[in-house]
């Protein structure tokens, strides 16, 4: 009975050995998939950090040339403003110049006219 005492003491001590050799074994390995999730969760982080840069970093270019864009349509806008003002006062400053002539010549042969008139009266 002392012997199988023994033995049983002995298979004992030999389980919880190979037990504790196991938890131990086992508690670096969890150890190491704990690491290693912290690892990847780091990496994603600095991962996403990146492309949310890239992202705003690209979302401000476009703004830019947007903003560019509109400057340049801005700016052909005001340039044919300015023609087409141009043109008008072209065109008004020619009209005001036919019609100052047109009133010259009006004058001149109202004023013909009148002295035929006064000619022909003064012959009667």
């Amino acid at each position: 009975m002392l012997d199988d005492f023994e033995l049983e003491a002995r298979h004992n001590k030999i389980l919880r050995g190979i037990r504790n050799k196991w938890r131990s074994i086992s508690a670096i390995h969890d150890e190491k998939v704990e690491e290693m999730k912290i690892k990847t969760e780091k990496m994603y982080r600095k991962k996403d950090k990146e492309f949310k840069k890239k992202l705003l970093k690209k979302e401000e270019i476009i703004k830019k040339q947007l903003e560019m864009k509109q400057k340049l349509l801005s700016e052909e806008k005001k340039r044919r403003e300015e023609i087409t003002k141009k043109k008008v006062d072209d065109v008004h400053k020619n009209l005001d110049d036919f019609k100052n002539m047109e009133e010259e010549k009006r004058l001149i042969i109202q004023k013909e006219i009148f002295e035929k008139s006064n000619y022909i009266y003064l012959y009667k």
